[in-house]
This record gives structure tokens, sequence and C-alpha cells, in this order.
């Protein structure tokens, strides 16, 4: 009985053995396909080949997944950011190896869809590193201008993004309403509290200039001149837009520190995105 069972086995091993080796040739042959179409740069073939998948393993989550933010970053490397954003929202970001994870959650970054985010933050369940998390939680925070802590006995940070960290914490902090109430006590005074040294001479000196071409003007004409009129009037056009510029550049000055910032973190982020996916 024990020979008869051997001999079926035989049989059907060398029965099915040039089916499995067909199979495991056409697998084969598809990875080296794409890997083809990865290696030239054709995304586009890429993404219909993943959507080919897509419709074949529909029922996959963890494979599904990968395609979708796979498809995402592709359109986001051809710069169709509606459809990148839309392969993105498929994804449910649960069924990531780590190289993957740092990719999705740099991909939401650069989309800024920052509140989710922080709710894969939050989420005990997550298995990101301490890097990849501590890195992730500060790009939210200073791209949301939230207060950040630097703890750098007990965690672990990206040298770029501790160095973009570093910089936020050194934003300008000049009050508007002080550069204008500097600028309104002694023309040039607010830009010379924001750190502007030249324009703040070069406002000082027009102003005394044209307060004291009025005071000529009313001493020699009299208030109701027209000398002293006009030379008045633009004096105080210029007194005026003094104290205009100076509140308006404490607020462009923190504003443009915190796009550069912001472009450094993106940056950093597409530098992931921008790793081979295989």
């Amino acid at each position: 009985m024990s020979r008869k069972c051997t001999n079926l086995f035989i049989r059907l091993f060398l029965l099915l053995f040039p089916f499995a080796v067909t199979a495991q040739s056409i697998r084969l042959d598809t990875l080296a396909f794409y890997h083809h179409l990865a290696e030239n740069n054709l995304q586009r073939e890429q993404i219909a080949f993943n959507n080919l998948w897509i419709k074949q393993r529909i029922h996959d989550r963890t494979f599904t997944d990968s395609m979708y933010l796979n498809n995402a970053v592709l359109y986001y490397k051809l710069n169709l950011m509606d459809l990148s954003d839309i392969d993105l929202a498929m994804v449910s970001g649960t069924n990531f190896n780590l190289h993957s994870e740092q990719l999705y959650i740099s991909m939401l970054i650069i989309h800024s869809r920052l509140d989710e985010v922080q709710n894969i933050l939050d989420s005990p369940s997550n298995g990101f590193t301490k890097r990849t998390r501590n890195d992730a939680q500060l790009s939210v925070n200073m791209l949301l201008r939230k207060n950040i802590v630097i703890d750098t006995t007990r965690s672990t940070y990206s040298t770029q993004i501790k160095e973009i960290a570093e910089h936020y914490e050194q934003a300008p902090h000049h009050s508007p309403v002080l550069a204008g109430l500097y600028s309104a006590a002694v023309p040039g005074l607010g830009k010379l509290y924001l750190g502007y040294k030249y324009q703040a001479l070069s406002a000082f000196m027009v102003n005394m200039l044209l307060a004291g071409q009025s005071a000529e003007s009313y001493a020699r004409a009299g208030p109701r001149s027209f000398r002293f009129i006009a030379s008045t009037t633009l004096f105080g056009f210029f007194y005026g837009g003094n104290i205009l510029g100076s509140i308006l550049s404490a607020k462009k000055q923190r504003h443009d520190y915190y796009k550069q910032l912001d472009h450094e973190i993106l940056d950093f982020h597409t530098t992931i995105v921008g790793k081979p996916l295989y």
C-alpha cells in the first residue's frame, strides 16, 4: 500500500512540476519587466502596470496599499498632484515595511495632510522607528507653527531635521506693534529694531530733511502757504509710510523666515520620496 502511495506521489510531482516552473518563470519575467520600467523612468507605464495588478488582487489590502502608494509617488514625480493626492487617499497606511512607512509619511507631509500624519503618530499601533517618529513630529509641529522641544539626550533625529528645528527656534520674534511705536517716536528706529541698519539710517535722514523743510516753510511763508502745506503733506506721507513700513516689515520678516524653513522641511521629505521604491 505504501509503495502504491509513493508511486502516485512521484507521478503527481512529475506531472505538476513543469507547471510550477512555468508559473515561477512568468512571475520572474513580470518582476523583471517592472524593474525594466522603473530603471528607464517609464512612470506612466508603471502606473498602468500597477493598476492592472490592483484589479487582479483587489482584495489583498497589503498589496493594494503598496500599489496605490507607488502610484501616488509616480504621479507626484510627474507633477500630477491631484492624481497623486487621489491615489494617496486610497492608502490605508496600516500594512507597510519600514521604508514604505517613511515614504507614506513623507507623501502625506508633502500633500499638507498634517492631520492624518498626527493621527498616525498618535496611534500606539504604528511600528515606526524612533527617528522616523521624531522627524515626522518635528516636521508637523514646525509646519503648524507650534512650539517644539528637541530632547537630544533621549531622542534621535535626522541631522537635517535637527538643524531645521534649531533654526526654527531662532526665528525672529520682533513685535510689529513695537516696530511701529519705535518708528513713531523716532523715524528709522523701528527699522533699527528689526535689524535693518541702512534702511533705518535712510528713513531717519529723509524724515529729518522733510521735517526741517516743513519747519523752514512755516517760519518763512506761514501755515497757510502752499509751500508749507506741500512740504508738511510730503513729510506726513513719509512719516506715516515709515511707521506702516516698519509694521509690515516685522510681519514679513517672520513670514519669510518660516517660509524658507517650510521649503527646507519639504525638501527633506522630497528626498525620501525620491529614493528608489525597490
